[in-house]
């Protein structure tokens, strides 16, 4: 049975985007998540940036910055960064980030590192090209652009009619229903009622689609505003255009086509998308990464899918991830659940820390809390419950519900219940529920419900119908136990059953065998639980009384049967019947056919049927034997 442990230490899975920063200055807004042991970390931490041109190795190309003090609340953090106005220069660059708790310590570095995002380069972007000072009366005429110089560098009152002596006279008139009135020194322009070349407030009539739009016809951005805010942006790209609603820090990464954020979003819990064709609905702090094509995050809150994650979804909730390479994955809703990497195909309904793990594809889960399918469970699923668990490489199997379940088989069922457990090593094994029921590494086994039955180790095919404390032991295959309590099995295709026990399992028991073999001629054989080896074992401190009920037929039709009673005991390792068997025989056909026997088997410490055929035919035997059984 595997053993399943924690290993302390300090551990850190994160994200990050570099989402809205202001225009002016370098510094930019960092925003991130710490998980420490698989949970969102809490409290202050030191968190220490260094810039790098490339992705491991190289040299420092700015920093180290380091931030004291960080809030770090349910895993999240905002700070800010600075390394300078010098740091962007628009080539692609990195960022290393590393961390600590507040107060002292050694630094954790995080892996791997991140690529800088549109934003900070565009500090550069914005002074490109542009001297940032000039002295007093630097500038001559020479220099100056021709047409250059517009209304807005020309202070209030320095021109009004003339420049230089030089007077014009301006006719001014107005047309498509646009009207100018002298009103003393001012014009009243005024607006038609529409019909015109421009959008009037009161709507337009006589418009023609595809000729007449509201919008631009140059590769710039168009905001609309409301109370001087904006809330909507649409910005041109290559392509498809990208289409940002919501609040003005919600943004779309620098590359991506066709991405849509319908709105939400506030100041530094900005909703930012990433991945061409993608698409956030609303919500805060969302985030779909860098080339996650066709994935989408309908809303909530703090929701991300990771980079090359392609069409995947996160209806809401809080928390939620999809990582990387884990394409057409779903998470419905809920709170902290999580698909890790390399997962295509998962799914988890909702609820609230339910886990997908590493390279688990085709896993999932529909609900629940703390549900977890271990690295490799692909195509395994629980339906919901708590604290239940598939093990790793554990494929194909499942978990209906219940509460603190453990599946580690490929192929194995646990219905529901409480705490059963399948282990490692078995194979397409069911447990249908109950409580603390064991399946140990045997193949085929069925615990259908009942409390604390055991299956174990090579007892393959093995079965308990319910019933409480029932163990069927090692190497008993194709064991029964239907149910009752405290029996115990211990040979091929034994069914004991039992209502309790003295001392230990299966001392107060009956127990019912099935025993065979076909004889050719004269020869005296034994019969076998299987036909070919299997014995009736008796064991140690065992005494047993058993009647077999013992039928042959030929292959001409002729038949007999017997009854043989006895009693057979095992006395520290020593087995012997107790007096001489009576052997009855209850009719018989076969000409020259004896009768069988009953022998105590002392080297394999079993008891032992015998029969001897009839040369020259053969003749199939079987025999049904009851036993009563104690142990003291």
């Amino acid at each position: 049975m595997k053993n399943i442990f924690c290993r302390t230490g300090l551990a850190f899975l994160w994200f990050a985007g570099a989402l809205a920063a202001a225009p002016l200055g370098s510094a930019f807004l960092y925003q991130g998540r710490l998980i420490q042991q698989g949970q969102p970390a809490q409290g202050v931490h030191d968190l220490l940036f260094v810039l790098y041109d490339v992705p491991t190795g190289g040299t420092p190309l700015a920093g180290p910055v380091t931030n004291l003090q960080v809030s770090v609340s349910n895993g999240l953090f905002t700070t800010e960064v600075d390394f300078g106005a010098s740091a962007f220069n628009g080539s692609a660059l990195w960022l290393e980030v590393s961390v600590r708790p507040a107060g002292g310590g050694a630094f954790t570095r995080l892996d791997p590192r991140q690529p800088i995002q549109a934003v900070p380069h565009a500090w550069h972007a914005v002074n490109a090209g542009v001297a940032m000072a000039l002295t007093a009366n630097a500038v001559n005429t020479a220099s100056l652009k021709d047409g250059a110089v517009t209304v807005s560098k020309i202070a209030p009152g320095q021109v009004v009619t003339s420049i230089n002596g030089l007077r014009d006279a301006v006719s001014l008139s107005g047309t498509n229903g646009i009207t100018v009135t002298a009103s003393g020194n001012g014009l009243i322009i005024g607006g038609g009622a529409g019909g015109g070349s421009g959008w009037a407030l009161s709507g337009n009539a006589g418009t023609t689609p595809g000729t007449h739009f509201l919008g631009t016809t140059d590769a710039q951005p168009l905001e609309l505003r409301v109370n001087n805010t904006r809330f909507l942006r649409a910005e041109p790209t290559a392509s498809v255009p990208n289409l940002i609603g919501g609040d003005s820090a919600n943004l779309v990464f620098r590359g991506a086509v066709g991405a849509v954020i319908g709105g939400g979003g506030q100041g530094s819990e900005a909703n930012a998308v990433g991945g061409s064709f993608g698409f956030i609905g609303g919500g805060r702090f969302n985030l779909v990464h860098s080339n996650a094509n066709e994935s989408a995050v309908v809303g909530g809150y703090a929701n991300v899918i990771y980079t090359n994650t392609w069409s995947s979804f996160i209806g809401g909730g809080a928390n939620n991830w999809i990582d990387s390479f884990s394409h057409f994955s779903v998470v419905g809703g809920g709170e902290d659940n999580y698909i890790n990497t390399n997962s295509e195909n998962a799914v988890i309904g909702g609820g609230r820390y339910n886990t997908v793990g590493v390279e688990a594809p085709a896993g999932w889960i529909g609900g629940g809390a703390y549900n977890s399918l271990l690295a490799g469970a692909a195509s395994s699923g629980i339906g919901g419950g708590r604290y239940n668990t598939v093990g790793e490489d554990a494929a194909g199997s499942f978990i209906g519900g219940g509460l603190y379940n453990t599946n580690l088989a490929n192929i194995s069922v646990v219905g529901g219940g409480f705490s059963n457990l399948v282990s490692s090593m078995a194979y397409a094994a069911t447990v249908g529920g109950g409580e603390l029921n064991f399946i140990g590494n045997t193949d085929d086994a069925t615990i259908a419900g009942g409390y604390y039955n055991y299956v174990d180790d090579d007892a393959h095919f093995g079965t308990v119908g319910g019933g409480g404390d029932n163990w069927i032991q090692p190497g008993a295959v194709y064991a029964t136990i239907p149910g009752g309590a405290q029996a115990a099995a211990i040979s091929f295709g034994q069914m004991a059953y039992a209502s309790g026990m003295d001392s230990t399992w299966g001392d107060a028991q009956t127990s019912l065998y099935v025993a065979r073999r076909i004889t050719t001629n004269a020869t005296t054989l034994e019969l076998f639980l299987d036909g070919a080896g299997e014995r009736m074992l008796v064991p140690t401190g065992g005494t047993w009384t058993f009647m077999a009920m013992v039928a042959a037929r030929n292959t001409s039709g002729g038949s007999a049967g017997f009854r043989i009673e006895g009693v057979i005991k095992n006395v520290n390792g020593t087995v012997s019947l107790v007096g001489t068997p009576t052997v009855t025989a209850l009719g018989s056909d076969i000409a020259g056919l004896g009768n069988p026997q009953a022998v105590a088997d002392n080297t394999n410490k079993a008891l032992v049927l015998r029969v001897t055929g009839v040369s020259g035919q053969r003749i199939k035997w079987v025999a049904r034997v009851q036993t009563t059984e104690l142990k003291f």
